[in-house]
């Protein structure tokens, strides 16, 4: 069902966990949106698409993101102000991150992309206000295309650090050159 109906359990404050049938490819749009009790969710392995604002507004605090994701969806996790960490190391197939899909997720500090090496699109505003975001780890050794305002009102701190043999490409490319200081490699200057 969440992968077939629009808004599957949106609004359902009864929810606190889920575990998803195994053999699902995708969660759809609004599946679990406003779900304000949603703490933790078991994202199964097959899983590829995530819909838009899936779990936007929902309780979760962690989400382990599976090997199979290709796409993380518009506004997938919009305004999850509970969640402080996502785990994306399993995630070495991502290759789209959509727009706002990470919005105003306040209790973000840091995200580890490194381990996601096939990312070659991160839309506008995916990361917006995410005040407390600090670090940004990314392991395409191509530049992804970034779209204008990716980073927008993030942590006065923020840092990117990308592949080291790639910075010199990162602080050329559209997009990631407006964000050109903020580029380092391990360790961060700031250590």
């Amino acid at each position: 069902i969440v992968d077939k109906v629009i808004g599957a359990f949106n609004y359902n404050q009864n929810i606190q966990g889920v575990i998803l049938p195994a053999n699902i490819k995708s969660i759809g749009a609004f599946s679990f949106s406003y779900c304000a009790n949603l703490k933790n969710i078991d994202i199964p392995e097959g899983v590829e698409y995530i819909g838009m604002e899936a779990f936007g507004g929902s309780g979760l605090t962690y989400v382990s993101l599976p090997n199979n994701l290709i796409e993380i969806g518009e506004t997938a996790f919009v305004n999850c102000v509970d969640l402080i960490n996502i785990d994306f190391s399993k995630c070495n197939g991502l290759e789209k991150i959509g727009y706002g899909a990470f919005s105003a997720d306040y209790s973000l500090t840091s995200i580890d992309l490194s381990q996601c090496t096939l990312i070659n699109f991160i839309d506008t505003f995916a990361f917006y206000d995410c005040s407390n975001l600090t670090s940004f780890k990314i392991g395409s050794s191509t530049p992804p295309s970034l779209e204008v305002d990716a980073f927008l009102m993030v942590n006065s701190d923020f840092q990117i650090q990308v592949p080291s043999a790639s910075v010199n490409a990162y602080k050329s490319a559209s997009g990631w050159s407006s964000y050109a200081c903020l580029l380092y490699t391990s360790p961060s200057p700031r250590d």
